[in-house]
């Protein structure tokens, strides 16, 4: 007996491969950690990058704490 749950699944996976063939690539959500990564390269390399030197003593302290 195939569950709710697991039929729900099979159902999403199917539409996922189904999008996949058709558009020829999977759908994919926007990776908010990786924009702000990238911004923060930009910035080192114009020069621009402010550490913030309190955020950075407290997580160091929490570390050795």
């Amino acid at each position: 007996m195939i569950s709710k749950v697991g039929a729900g699944n099979t159902a999403y996976l199917q539409q996922l491969q189904k999008n996949k063939d058709s558009k020829g690539i999977a759908p994919a959500k926007e990776n908010k950690a990786l924009d702000k990564t990238e911004i923060i390269k930009e910035q080192i390399k114009n020069g621009d990058y402010k550490i913030n030197t309190q955020k950075t003593v407290q997580a160091i302290l929490g570390e050795l704490i």
